[in-house]
Formats: structure tokens, sequence, C-alpha cells
């Protein structure tokens, strides 16, 4: 949650690099336990707008990463926005509707989740965030 809250703090302030450190800590924790974040799914769908990358993120993960059968379970945890944005993403033409694995979710660019904005640096230089890491 505390990662979430990193994000959601890097987003109000408009740091771009803020917000994609946190993602990609959210996707390594993700990959290491397998572990959905259902517990997050509140707290992000009320303190991000609708585009948040966030967002797709969470969406993604719980398409991607076990049996949707078991969401019946934890039903209180999911915001209506969160249940609309999972019948969107599950109706896009392009889709993948199968279950991925770690393997699959490590190998994968991630840059779909990244604000690539321009970053601007204390000494008023602009670098772009690309990859997890700032390219000069």
């Amino acid at each position: 949650m505390l990662i979430c809250k990193i994000f959601v703090f890097g987003d109000a302030r408009g740091i771009p690099g803020l917000k994609n450190a946190a993602v990609d800590l959210i996707i390594s924790k993700f990959i290491q336990t397998w572990t959905f974040l259902i517990e997050t799914v509140h707290f992000v769908f009320n303190n991000t707008q609708e585009s948040s990358l966030l967002r797709r993120l969470l969406v993604d993960m719980a398409l991607e990463s076990g049996d949707l059968d078991k969401m019946k379970q934890y039903r209180s945890y999911f915001t209506k926005d969160f249940l609309v944005d999972m019948v969107v993403t599950m109706q896009k033409p392009n889709r993948i509707a199968s279950v991925t694995s770690k393997e699959q979710w490590a190998s994968r660019s991630l840059c779909m989740y990244h604000d690539h904005t321009n970053v601007v640096l204390f000494s008023g230089e602009v670098n772009s965030y690309k990859h997890g890491l700032i390219d000069s």
C-alpha cells in the first residue's frame, strides 16, 4: 500500500520519475510473490484519475495472474470503476485472455505502465525517463 501512496504522491506533485519507480517496485513485488494486490484497489481507484497507468497495471495484474472465479470472495474490495475497467480491457481485440506466468511478466516491456513525460532535474536539464532509468 505504501508504494501505491508514493505513486499517488508523485502523480499529485507531477514527479513522473517517482511514479515510475513506484510502478517498478509494485511490479517487482508482484513478480516475486505472484500475488495480486487486492487490498490496494480501493485506494488506487479512489485517488487516481481514470487515465492512471497504475489503474491499468492493477487491472492487467488481476486479469493475468489468476482465476477470476476466486475474485467473487473478494467482491467488497473492488470498486465499480475497477470492474468496468476489467470488462473494457477484456473486450479489447488485441487482449490476451490467458493467465501469464512470473517469467512472462518479468520479460515483458513494462513501458506501457511508465509515465514518459519529460523530467526536469534540479539543474534545469530536461531528461526523459525510459525503462526504469533516467537517460541523459
